[in-house]
């Protein structure tokens, strides 16, 4: 199971590096890993706390999007005017 999952992260991550407009989702690749071994563990064993874990990937996943989303350039002048008018106060 384990090069399997391997394979398909590789096999993921080799198309996203070809195409240049997907390559800002390289940032994935920890949560995108550890949700593929989450699965196939869960596809072997049922875990008795199969929720608690499912939690901690959603979570990660959703800690992973804000830091992508902040990134961006966009976001970035946002959080700075914001913090520009706290100064100002």
């Amino acid at each position: 199971m384990g090069q399997t999952i391997l394979g398909v992260f590789y096999l993921v991550e080799r198309g996203v590096a070809k195409r240049r407009s997907l390559k800002r989702l390289k940032l994935f690749r920890l949560p995108f890993l550890l949700t593929l071994i989450f699965v196939a563990y869960s596809l072997l064993v049922t875990p008795p706390d199969f929720f608690r874990g499912a939690l901690l990937i959603a979570t990660l996943w959703l800690i992973f999007l804000v830091v992508y989303l902040l990134s961006k350039s966009s976001a970035r002048g946002i959080i700075k005017k914001l913090i520009d008018c706290c100064r100002n106060i």
